[in-house]
């Protein structure tokens, strides 16, 4: 699997859950796209596609604040008793998406690849561990 290709693996069964999970792979794909795009000659800025890395850049940061509170708030509905450790994770994720966006509008030498591989690793990781544990939650809730 490559990072940005969705992995029917990591289906949780909720559909919304799942169909944010889905584009959020895919806008750190479009990411990716915007990178290949570029010339390899080894520069950090891509000034022919300036515009599509930005956009990809901003939706990928403004879909992963919104999937998260999304996220946040069923299991808020639920009682779920680890969402404070739950949304912690969360803001760490935000966070360090937030701080490689910066850096690269600041033009700190951050490769928008890095955010894509990045935040493609981690929300992989995070489904895994963390999201699969509250849908198991959901289900023991149902029985």
């Amino acid at each position: 699997m490559t990072y940005f290709d969705w992995d029917p693996g990591l289906e949780t069964g909720q559909e919304q859950i799942d169909s944010q999970h889905q584009g959020l792979f895919a806008l750190a794909g479009e990411l990716q796209a915007a990178v290949d795009a570029c010339p390899a000659d080894g520069a950090d800025r891509c000034p022919a596609d300036e515009e599509a890395l930005a956009d990809a850049i901003y939706g990928l940061t403004d879909y992963c604040v919104q999937h998260f509170a999304d996220e946040e708030d069923l299991m808020a509905a639920s009682g779920y008793a680890e969402l404070p450790t739950h949304r912690s994770l969360h803001e760490q994720l935000s966070g360090e998406t937030l701080k490689y966006a910066a850096r690269y509008f600041n033009d700190e030498g951050v490769v928008p690849e890095t955010l894509a591989t990045f935040f493609a690793q981690w929300l992989t990781d995070h489904i895994r561990r963390e999201d699969m544990r509250f849908v198991a939650y959901l289900h023991t809730r149902r029985a």
